[in-house]
């Protein structure tokens, strides 16, 4: 009977010898994308944040504003009391 390898990661990798330069090219590769995609997912928070918190402290220009109402007793007239019963 033939006794058989348990296939491990170090099998696998000698199928294609990496030399020293193709670990430096791709472990630099994969720190450059985890760097560019931490910056970019940062930056979306951060300008959701800034935008939220704009719209939440700033007034909205006049002519975005509903009208104002008119108010009796700013317009001249006395306000009217409540009929009481």
């Amino acid at each position: 009977m033939t006794e058989k390898k348990p296939v491990s990661g170090a099998d696998v990798s000698s199928s294609y010898p990496a030399s020293d330069s193709d670990l430096l090219r791709r472990t630099v590769r994969t720190v450059v994308l985890l760097v560019a995609a931490c910056v970019l997912f940062v930056g979306m928070l951060s300008l959701l944040a800034f935008t939220v918190t704009a719209r939440a402290t700033h007034p909205a220009p006049e002519e975005q504003r509903a009208p104002a109402t008119t108010d009796h007793a700013t317009s001249g007239q006395a306000a009217k009391k409540p009929l009481s019963i």
